[in-house]
């Protein structure tokens, strides 16, 4: 790791509210805006930006991108607010809409090369911490057992315990992160 950059200034306008980020094979930078409906591509070598996707509710539009995966020249964006991913070209080309899961939708996520969805499911559907999804937005399986019963609600008494001992709220000890390798490989981090 190198030391860090900054990529976009705190007074500039580029980005509203980012929500994910990836990045490709030619170290362009990819971030989901959740506020304006697009992905911002940052391209560091040359300190240039351009956008993909625009809000709305239409193919290719997006209303409250959130999750990003990009595997070669493809660009999935997980659309919470029109319930689709959206695939994109890495150039910005609109290619298809994917049904994409209620249960997936504010989730954090990783997509393998062939589109299958890996998004955190912290046993709220059953007793997995990741879930499976195909392109089509069917469940395929659930990977990881829960480290504690999932919490019916968030009792804010118990978490400010918690964290005044110094400990970690149980009910948040089932919240991962997936990652999907590129040979397919999936961890829950």
């Amino acid at each position: 790791l190198g030391k860090p950059d900054t990529l976009v200034r705190a007074e500039g306008q580029l980005l509203a509210h980012p929500a994910d980020l990836a990045v490709d094979e030619s170290g362009n930078v990819y971030v989901s805006d959740g506020q304006a409906g697009r992905v911002v591509v940052i391209a560091p070598a040359t300190g240039t930006s351009r956008f993909i996707g625009r809000e709305g509710r239409g193919p290719g539009e997006l209303q409250q991108p959130w999750g990003l995966g990009i595997a070669g020249d493809t660009l999935r964006v997980v659309n919470t607010g029109n319930l689709r991913v959206e695939v994109f070209t890495t150039a910005g080309a609109f290619v298809r809409s994917d049904p994409l899961s209620l249960m997936a939708r504010a989730a954090p996520t990783d997509f393998a090369a062939d589109g299958r969805m890996a998004a955190a499911s912290y046993g709220i559907q059953d007793s997995a911490l990741v879930r499976v999804y195909a392109r089509d937005g069917t469940s395929l399986t659930g990977v990881g057992e829960l480290l504690f019963p999932p919490a019916g609600g968030f009792d804010v008494t118990a978490i400010k315990d918690a964290i005044a001992k110094g400990d970690v709220p149980e009910m948040f000890r089932n919240f991962t992160r997936p990652l999907v390798t590129p040979d397919g490989g999936l961890w829950a981090i």
